[in-house]
């Protein structure tokens, strides 16, 4: 069986980001997120800022709107929740994080072919904003 790659229907604007030996184009929105985390020694594999009804959106992006940030396998998913506690994020997010409802943040746990399980933390676009603006009231 071949497998296919997933390709968004829509592409975000991207900028390229770089910290020490890492180097990535990330979603325009998520970049100083992206950025403030691999600062922290928190690793991520992929991501994305979501869809917000663009015109164009296939079925996928419709199920699934919100924005979402995916952790290496170890303690990264943890590190990052723990982090944005500590900047200020509200503390309620450990009583909404397994949520499936897209107004409220979850998690997946992904198994990989290397045998390490990943996580995945699905948020909603509206609480990007609140994030960055956080990181920079911390600097």
């Amino acid at each position: 069986m071949i497998k296919t790659k997933w390709v968004p229907t829509i592409e975000h604007e991207t900028v390229l980001i770089s910290f020490n030996e890492m180097d990535a184009q990330i979603d325009i929105e998520l970049a100083p997120i992206i950025l403030w985390l691999w600062k922290q020694g928190i690793e991520t594999t992929y991501c994305c800022q979501g869809y917000r009804g663009e015109q164009g959106a296939d079925r996928w992006e419709r199920v699934a709107p919100g924005a979402y940030i995916s952790f290496a396998p170890g303690n990264h998913a943890s590190r990052f929740v723990k982090a944005l506690v500590a900047i200020g994020f509200p503390e309620n997010i450990m009583s909404t994080v397994f949520n499936s409802d897209p107004d409220m943040w979850h998690w997946e746990c992904k198994y990989n072919s290397c045998g390490d399980f990943s996580f995945v933390c699905r948020f909603p676009n509206k609480d990007i904003s609140e994030i960055v603006n956080l990181l920079i009231s911390n600097k």
